[in-house]
């Protein structure tokens, strides 16, 4: 009798552990997961991307206009390279990035070369937030300059007379403003070939008056309020 009931309890015990390992798996799993999911995330994501940036007609086309010089183009392709920080534990997320578009027009005398470049700070909410995908929705602010060149072409320099005075045919211009706008993103594919679509409209908040690194400007005017809408395509890496 004493044998059975030793017996049975061996049993009952071996039962019991598998139960209870069995039982303890799936945590140990979920919290595997979790760790591993956290890792991935409460760090900063670095992504490259490309696409548009559509500008306002700018105050200083009309002073080109006037003088017959080639004017500033309304569209820059744009690179972009960032970071973006998604803490685990919130819906919010933030991005860091800098931009640089150029366009480069020209007339059978005259040309101009214009670089917008752009750093910016956007804070994002995602307001759906599966694991493959999200939508989100947020705020920028940043800073963008705006440099034009304007040549004469066909100007021959004489490497025997290099004294700035004596040549003509290139003048230098910058302008600076404080962005602030509305965006929206959607990403795809996160868990394998995480790929962002990146929308929105700045507006620039200060003047941005027009200046020059090696002239002062006489009749110079300012961009204050102007706007731009860019759209990109975010890869990570």
């Amino acid at each position: 009798m004493k044998k059975i009931v030793f017996i049975a309890l061996g049993v009952l015990g071996v039962q019991l552990s598998v139960i209870a390992q069995e039982t303890e798996t799936p945590a140990a799993t979920t919290n595997e997961q979790t760790q591993i999911k956290r890792r991935n995330v409460d760090r900063p994501n670095f992504y490259y991307g490309f696409g548009v940036n559509v500008l306002s007609d700018y105050k200083m086309n009309d002073k080109l206009k006037a003088s017959g010089m080639p004017q500033i183009a309304n569209a820059a392709p744009e690179f972009t390279f960032g970071f973006s920080f998604v803490p685990s534990d919130s819906r919010f997320y933030h991005d860091i990035e800098a931009g640089l578009g150029y366009m480069d027009e020209k007339t059978a005398g005259n040309r101009i070369k214009t670089t917008v470049a752009n750093v910016k700070m956007r804070v994002q909410y995602k307001l759906i937030d599966k694991q493959d995908m999200f939508f989100s929705a947020g705020l920028d602010i940043g800073y963008a300059q705006t440099g034009i060149n304007l040549y004469s072409r066909g100007n021959t320099i004489d490497l025997n007379n290099l004294n700035p005075a004596t040549h003509t045919g290139h003048i230098s211009m910058r302008n600076g403003q404080l962005t602030l706008g509305p965006s929206v993103a959607l990403g795809l594919f996160q868990q394998s070939f995480p790929v962002r679509i990146n929308a929105g409209y700045n507006i620039g908040v200060t003047r941005g008056k027009w200046k020059s690194d090696f002239a002062d400007l006489a009749n110079t005017v300012n961009e204050s309020g102007q706007g731009s809408f860019y759209a990109k395509v975010l890869i990570g890496f």
